[in-house]
């Protein structure tokens, strides 16, 4: 039997940790409804569309911030809910998610001529799924309600298979249609970078998943 005092002493108590996986993967839903937004705003360039890139690029730097923090913070503790290597991937892999949500509308050239089409519109949809799945999986690890993590894990893989077949169906749309070869390469590129924020949620559950069965199971 081990003594009161000595199992206080080594019981894991540094739960700031879970604040911080929550605050990083509510950062995401906020930035995944901006993308949505976008995707939906048939008039790039607008006010709107700016105002939505502005909303995004802050709650950005609240995802950046967050890491440093959880960074900052293994570096000063000892004793953790779970162990350095886990707490660290998840932040990781959180603020990847983020990264690869703030740069999609970056990294597409979409104008009066170029606008999202209906499959980046539904692919949108989906990520803004994943994100509260994500979101509701990541606040159950430190909680009695840990044991719906898996049932969230199964719903957001079941909704990437979703966002592989709206994929394959965008790529066949785009391959069949005489779009020039301009409207083809964004169109493919929007397509690749919101597929790249499904991939990132993904890995980012499979982490969230695998701590719970490791470590607080």
């Amino acid at each position: 039997m081990i003594p009161e005092a000595i199992k206080r002493l080594i019981t894991p108590s540094d739960g700031i940790f879970y604040v911080l996986f929550n605050t990083g993967a509510v950062t995401v839903v906020k930035m995944t409804d901006c993308l949505y937004k976008i995707v939906h705003e048939d008039e790039p360039g607008s006010d709107k569309w700016t105002a939505y890139l502005q909303e995004m690029k802050l709650f950005y730097g609240e995802s950046q911030e967050n890491y440093r923090q959880t960074v900052k913070r293994l570096s000063k503790v000892f004793i953790t809910p779970i162990d350095r290597e886990s707490v660290h991937q998840l932040s990781v892999d959180l603020h990847n998610v983020a990264r690869s949500i703030y740069i999609v509308p970056r990294s597409i050239s979409w104008d009066a001529e170029h606008k999202p089409d209906s499959f980046s519109k539904h692919l949108g949809l989906l990520l803004k799924k994943s994100a509260a799945e994500l979101q509701q999986m990541v606040e159950d690890i430190g909680t009695p309600k840990r044991r719906f993590v898996m049932k969230h894990a199964k719903e957001l893989i079941a909704i990437k298979r979703e966002m592989e077949i709206a994929y394959d169906q965008a790529l066949k749309s785009l391959y069949e249609s005489k779009a020039s070869p301009s409207q083809f390469l964004r169109r493919l590129d929007a397509y690749n970078a919101l597929r790249e924020v499904g991939d990132y949620c993904c890995k980012a559950a499979h982490t969230a998943e695998g701590i719970v069965l490791t470590h607080v199971g």
